[in-house]
């Protein structure tokens, strides 16, 4: 649906967020793109949703991830639902009009029908002023590598068709984040299943399905290793994918945690600094390790033009709070206002302090 999707968009000049499942549907970059809401979705995407007056919800399920506290969640907005699957409408949030029915069908009914609005421009000259004010980013460190900005070296070097795949943890929300989604059908993610595991495999799958088109999987070490005999089918049959394994030793996403919600008590998410370049060496694939911040694009351009599988080892050290953590978040069960915009800061600090907020 994503052609009606943007007909729809062009059409009405409504602003348009998508989950982790719908990146792509519409361009990230595109000028009413929100990018991502939810817990590490873009700040003025969870801030846009939450001042809405109306929210067309099209094909979504309102999960834990998205909305955070319920009761909270856009909570002066009337909802409009589309869902093929009635078991979806008014599950988790009340709405005012449920249509169950295909939404590219939905859309295109829409499409004929809607007439073009000319009077939301105040509201989307505000969400334009959120979306400078509460950019996605991050800061480069002169010594290591930080993977979002890898990521972002990444995205405009690959292919304008290729196909990127992640596991779960860290890497898949910075992937999330910082890769620029043009086109549906481009992104292969676990999602609400929480694979870890997931990304070679899939990229497998999909390289043998496309086999002219490029195929990437940005991986971190703890959900590389649940997969990583399958290097050797990727070998034997000449499967020539991509792997970037973001490699900072430590179940990276479950040491955040810890660090934000239990004093950074470990339960085993230190997992050793392996060397998957030397491990995939075994397997007769083309590999190396990287370590500084200049290494980041002779490396992507040499793993890019090999014809065969590669793997590309992304050491990095875990930091905990000072930057090895997965920003902006809103913790678990909490409102978009709770969002952590930085290590320390919120946004309902940052509005206190501009006198914007007075709870």
């Amino acid at each position: 649906a994503s052609r009606e999707l943007r007909a729809f968009i062009k059409k009405t000049g409504i602003p348009v967020t998508t989950t982790v499942m719908g990146l792509g549907t519409y361009p990230s970059d595109g000028p009413l793109s929100l990018r991502m809401l939810g817990m590490h979705g873009a700040v003025y995407a969870n801030i846009a949703i939450n001042h809405a007056d109306l929210v067309l919800a099209l094909g979504v399920r309102f999960d834990d991830r998205v909305t955070g506290k319920l009761s909270e969640f856009a909570k002066n907005a009337k909802f409009i639902h589309v869902d093929l699957d009635p078991a979806e409408i008014n599950k988790n949030i009340a709405v005012d009009i449920p249509i169950q029915g295909d939404v590219k069908l939905a859309l295109h009914m829409m499409n004929e029908r809607v007439e073009p609005k000319k009077d939301i421009g105040p509201w989307v000259q505000q969400v334009e002023d959120w979306k400078k004010e509460f950019p996605l980013k991050f800061t480069p460190h002169e010594k290591d590598i930080v993977p979002q900005h890898l990521i972002s070296e990444l995205t405009h070097m690959a292919d304008p068709d290729a196909i990127v795949s992640v596991g779960v943890g860290q890497h898949q929300m910075w992937t999330s984040q910082f890769w620029e989604f043009r086109e549906p059908r481009h992104w292969l993610c676990s999602s609400g299943l929480g694979a870890m595991g997931f990304g070679l495999p899939a990229a497998m799958g999909a390289q043998v399905a496309f086999p002219d088109r490029q195929v990437i999987n940005i991986d971190g070490d703890g959900s590389f290793l649940m997969n990583i005999q399958e290097l050797q089918t990727c070998k034997v049959e000449n499967i020539p994918i991509k792997n970037v394994v973001l490699n900072n030793a430590y179940l990276g996403m479950v040491a955040q945690w810890e660090d934000r919600f239990y004093k950074s008590i470990r339960g085993h998410t230190f997992l050793g600094d392996a060397n998957f370049a030397e491990i995939a060496h075994a397997f007769g694939i083309k590999s190396e390790t990287i370590r500084l911040p200049e290494e980041i694009i002779p490396a992507l351009k040499r793993m890019l033009k090999h014809k065969g599988p590669y793997v590309l080892d992304v050491k990095y050290p875990y930091n905990d709070k000072s930057r090895g953590h997965v920003m902006p978040m809103i913790p678990s069960g909490h409102t978009y206002l709770d969002t952590l915009l930085d290590e320390e800061h919120t946004l309902r600090e940052y509005w206190r302090k501009q006198g914007l907020l007075n709870d």
